[in-house]
């Protein structure tokens, strides 16, 4: 996840929400082993629909107050142009962590 100027017309972000799921062994056996012809059709919607079900699926929302601290901002905004606040999201299981850094883009 990235940043661009302009992105965000209140400034930077205090939170962020992050949503995923964890495939349950039955999603994870059904749409890897189900031939594209049928777990594409029309008729495996149901199925689909029972196995997604079966999928943990969690939200979390990141303070992002401590992880855009202001020398990182200052690192961004001495080459402004050239530069983007790079975040990079790491899922462990139920939980989730962010890490910031700057990025050099050209």
């Amino acid at each position: 996840m990235s940043f661009m100027p302009g992105d965000t017309k209140g400034g930077i972000p205090q939170s962020v929400e992050v949503e995923w799921f964890l495939h349950s062994k039955e999603f994870s056996d059904w749409s890897n082993n189900t031939p594209s012809e049928i777990k594409y059709s029309s008729a495996s919607d149901e199925i689909y629909k029972k196995l997604q079900a079966t999928n943990a699926h969690y939200i979390q929302r990141v303070d992002l107050t401590s992880i855009l601290n202001p020398e990182l901002i200052e690192k961004i905004q001495a080459d402004r142009l050239n530069t983007q606040l790079k975040m990079i999201i790491i899922f462990r299981d139920d939980k989730v962590g962010i890490t910031a850094e700057p990025y050099k883009w050209r």
